[in-house]
């Protein structure tokens, strides 16, 4: 059977596209050993992210379960919905772009999702945060867009700006002062915006609030974001390896001032 590469990449690899036999069989592997991944989609203008148990593969469609954290409330996946759909395997991260074309009831709701002719292999260690270079200072402007429950709650203020502490191809922190903590909540959604080297484009993303993390003594909000949607897409994906290539310089930096 075909296998993943077993061992850590020794260099830099870009992302290497798979063909549709070839992910399959990533597929079956990851089957074998009871592997999940995360689904991602936008239904009424908010966005869903759910976790996915997969049941099943054929050589055209792929079975998956969806675990929404209210089940006696299905996630609104309905038939010809586009859905992103990422998972891990060993040192890769897999992500691809497919529409659900059908459900089965027999235990439970089972989603049907298209094979796709193609899909994306990145290595996991993008997914790594890599703290900012001590030697930038990168803003990030960023302002409430609603939320990934049922919350219809409004902050006080609806725009901020903070500092991006680190990076990685998932997501963010960014600090800010504390007293805008009455603004956040977990599973807040945002949109972002940074440029993160100076001569760069910005990136404009979406963004869940994960995790808050005050600081009383300094007087630090941390925010921990977790990006919405790159995998749904082909400018998302273009974004995602955007932000692959930026946290490779701030390595690479983050490197040289240790050395010198």
């Amino acid at each position: 059977m075909f296998k993943v590469q077993s061992q850590p990449p020794s260099v830099k690899n870009e992302p290497r596209i798979l063909t549709k036999e070839e992910f399959r069989r990533v597929l079956l592997q990851t089957l074998e050993s009871h592997g999940a991944g995360d689904i991602t989609f936008l239904s009424s203008g908010r966005w869903y992210k759910s976790p996915v148990q997969f049941v099943s593969v054929t050589a055209d469609v792929i079975h998956v379960k969806p675990i929404s954290d209210k089940p006696d409330r299905p996630l609104p996946l309905q038939v010809n919905q586009p859905v992103g759909l990422s998972f891990q395997l060993e040192f890769h991260k897999y992500l691809f772009e497919t529409e659900v074309v059908g459900f089965e009831t027999s235990g439970g709701q089972i989603a049907i999702f298209d094979l796709p002719d193609k899909a994306e292999q990145m290595q996991r260690r993008a997914y790594a945060r890599m703290p900012v270079p001590k030697n930038l200072a990168i803003k990030v402007l960023f302002w409430h867009r609603g939320y990934t429950d049922d919350s219809r709650e409004v902050p006080i203020d609806s725009y901020w700006q903070g500092k991006l502490m680190d990076l990685s191809a998932g997501g963010a922190q960014i600090s800010i002062e504390l007293h805008h903590k009455p603004n956040f909540r977990i599973r807040q959604v945002v949109g972002m915006q940074f440029t993160p080297m100076y001569y760069q484009h910005p990136i404009l993303v979406e963004a869940q609030i994960i995790h808050l993390d005050e600081a009383v003594d300094t007087g630090i909000l941390s925010l921990g974001m977790e990006f919405l949607g790159l995998e749904t897409s082909s400018e998302g994906r273009n974004t995602l390896h955007r932000l692959k290539d930026i946290v490779e310089i701030y390595e690479r930096e983050n490197d040289r001032l240790a050395n010198t």
